[in-house]
């Protein structure tokens, strides 16, 4: 934070602007880059891989008429069957009568993996094999519920960045400004932030975000690449304020 701080030194001192407006400027300066650094980078490509990830770690039942649905005297629920393979599950696994998409979200994120086992039947028929699914399995049309249910949280950990801005404490504006799908979640936002900007000999204002999926290691490191960004720029702008190049009293627009 050295170079940031000097920075704001610089702003305070040289050029002569008020401390509360360059904690406050600079606070929100840092914001958008901490939001624009921290996952995911790209919301379309993030929402596809989440459609993906979750197919593979949940199986879902066909629209067709189910098999006998009681279990076997080997743990195994029978769900439909075609010329090749007969399909089944073990009962542990058999989550079709789940219809609360929540429970199956919170599921999702204790999953590695799933997929499916083919093997021959104990005594070896011509043709038909049996299919095990691996994974939770779902009834019809639940796998794409849970994949919107998760799709409409992108953007959440980058949020946490902002309840200051949200709550009113910070005012953002100009360029790199944080995208439609980041601010919708700003309200409900995981962070937190405390105003100290109006200490005389000290001010500052401090940010933390605590989102959920972001570590101590993630964030110190989006956090040192933003405030090295942000003391190179404040640097620059304290040369064109003294060159001319810039107008003071555009500084906090």
């Amino acid at each position: 934070m050295t170079g940031f701080n000097a920075g704001m030194a610089g702003l305070i001192q040289q050029c002569r602007l008020n401390s509360r407006v360059v904690v406050k400027k600079e606070a929100g300066e840092l914001i958008k880059q901490l939001v624009k650094l921290s996952f995911p980078k790209d919301r379309n490509a993030t929402r596809a891989s989440i459609a993906r990830t979750v197919a593979t770690r949940f199986d879902e039942a066909s629209r067709r008429d189910y098999l006998d649905s009681r279990i076997t005297p080997g743990g195994v629920r029978w769900t439909r069957k075609t010329r090749k393979l007969l399909y089944g599950v073990a009962n542990q696994l058999d989550w079709r009568n789940v219809t609360d998409v929540e429970r199956v979200r919170k599921a999702y994120y204790t999953i590695r993996r799933g997929g499916r086992q083919v093997v021959p039947f104990l005594k070896p028929r011509k043709v038909q094999k049996v299919s095990f699914s691996r994974s939770i399995f779902l009834q019809a049309g639940m796998v794409g519920k849970v994949i919107k249910k998760i799709q409409r949280n992108v953007g959440r950990l980058k949020s946490g960045w902002l309840v200051s801005v949200a709550k009113g404490a910070i005012q953002i504006s100009g360029s790199n400004m944080p995208p439609a799908w980041v601010t919708v979640h700003a309200a409900g936002a995981r962070g937190r932030f405390e105003d100290r900007s109006n200490v005389p000999d000290n001010p500052a204002f401090v940010i933390a975000n605590s989102a959920t999926g972001i570590t101590q290691k993630g964030m110190d490191f989006i956090v040192a690449l933003a405030v090295k960004s942000r003391a190179a720029a404040m640097v620059t702008n304290a040369k064109f304020f003294l060159s001319g190049k810039k107008k003071l009293s555009d500084y906090a627009r």
